[in-house]
Parts: structure tokens; C-alpha cells; sequence
């Protein structure tokens, strides 16, 4: 079974508010905004196949992080190296080897690549040279 893993891009949302101005009775009524949602996060593809967990990483730093297929139970361990900012840049998935779970690993290997990434504070989109992944 091959995995695909994409990281995605972030955008920082901000609360914006509405105001009445003029006559008797003005108020404002603040309108919330989704709440930003940084790289370092853990994310869930748009499909629900992958849970990509990267809380506590930092750009320029490979570190080993978790990847869960939730049809299996099966984590894959992976060492991830992202360069960029909290917007975009390219990341690496290198070392991908089975972790727990399930029935055994289901090609965990498959995992390991490189691509670019971009995020907007909802969506993490991951791209490699021949396909997309996004995640929220």
C-alpha cells in the first residue's frame, strides 16, 4: 500500500469585528475567525487516511515524528526535516520504518520523500513531484 504524506500551507487568520456607527443603539459585534494552526501541529488528511503528528518540531531541525493510519492502527515512525516558514517551504520524510500497530508494516518505506509545502493556518498542503496531499 503506498502512502502518501503532504505537508500544506498556513495562513494566519485574524478575528475581524463589525461596527455600527452613527445614532442611538451602535454596537459592535465581534465576528471570531478560525483559530491559525501553526506546521507544528498535528494534522488529519482531508480523507481521514493519514494522522500526521509533528507538535514540537522546529524548521531547520530533523527530528523522528509519528504517522498513524487510522483503517489499520498502524504508526510509522519517520525522521522530518522541514525548511521554510510557518507559510511554506520544502520538507523531507526520510527513515520511514513500521512503528505499532495493526497487522504489521504495510510499507511504511513508502513513506520517505521529498517535497515543498504550503500552509494557511487551516490547510497543510504537501506536494512531491507527482501529487497533492492535503490536511486539516
Amino acid at each position: 500500500m503506498k502512502m502518501k504524506i503532504v505537508v500544506a500551507v498556513a495562513l494566519i487568520a485574524t478575528g475581524l469585528g463589525c461596527s455600527s456607527g452613527g445614532g442611538g443603539g451602535s454596537s459592535t459585534t465581534p465576528v471570531s475567525a478560525p483559530a491559525s494552526k501553526a506546521v507544528w501541529a498535528t494534522w488529519t488528511s482531508n480523507d481521514n487516511s493519514v494522522v500526521l503528528n509533528l507538535n514540537g518540531g522546529q524548521f531547520g531541525v530533523q527530528s523522528l515524528f509519528s504517522l498513524t493510519l487510522p483503517s489499520t492502527g498502524v504508526t510509522c515512525r519517520c525522521l522530518f526535516l522541514a525548511n521554510g516558514t510557518n507559510s511554506n517551504g520544502t520538507y523531507t520524510f526520510s527513515a520511514c520504518a513500521y512503528f505499532t500497530g495493526g497487522s504489521g508494516d504495510p510499507g511504511c518505506y513508502t513513506i520517505n520523500q521529498t517535497g515543498t509545502f504550503t500552509n494557511n493556518g487551516v490547510t497543510l498542503t504537501a506536494c512531491t513531484s507527482t501529487t497533492c496531499t492535503s490536511y486539516h
